[in-house]
């Protein structure tokens, strides 16, 4: 399924955003207003929203924690090292598992990647901001500013 048709998979990714625990879903809209209250030198650099909520997601489930420090941390950590950045998920497909099937294109095959939940097959990584020709540069410019960040 090419990246082309993750419009198709919005059900399933507002399914899987709806599932989080309360708490989760309030430090994401907190991380939201992080990102939006950063200074960055264009739009192009914002992060998309669902990028955010699945780094929050992600760093949540590193943390084993709801606490907002423990979520806080591992988000810093995600950012801090995201050229090696390696997030999926199992609630819809297997990665790497022999027998299912998947063959992942290149751009999702291996790190840097935040694989969609929904579409293995879309990495958010590379699709995660706004209208940006070079996301590695983006990404650079929100782990400058992740030392502000405080969920």
């Amino acid at each position: 399924m090419p990246t082309s048709y993750t419009v198709c998979t919005n059900k399933w990714q507002v399914e899987f955003i709806s599932k989080q625990l309360d708490k989760v879903k309030d430090l994401i809209r907190k991380a939201k207003m992080w990102r939006n209250a950063i200074d960055l030198d264009t739009q192009r650099a914002r992060p998309k929203s669902y990028l955010m909520a699945l780094l929050v997601i992600a760093a949540h489930r590193q943390a084993g924690s709801e606490e907002a420090s423990a979520v806080t941390k591992e988000l810093k950590k995600l950012v801090g090292k995201n050229q090696s950045i390696d997030v999926h998920w199992d609630e819809y497909y297997s990665v790497g598992h022999t027998g299912t099937g998947i063959t992942l294109p290149p751009h999702c095959a291996a790190a840097p990647r935040i694989l969609d939940p929904a579409n293995p097959f879309y990495n958010v990584y590379h699709e995660g901001f706004s209208y940006s020709l070079n996301p590695c540069s983006e990404w650079e410019k929100v782990a400058g500013n992740i030392d502000t960040l405080d969920l």
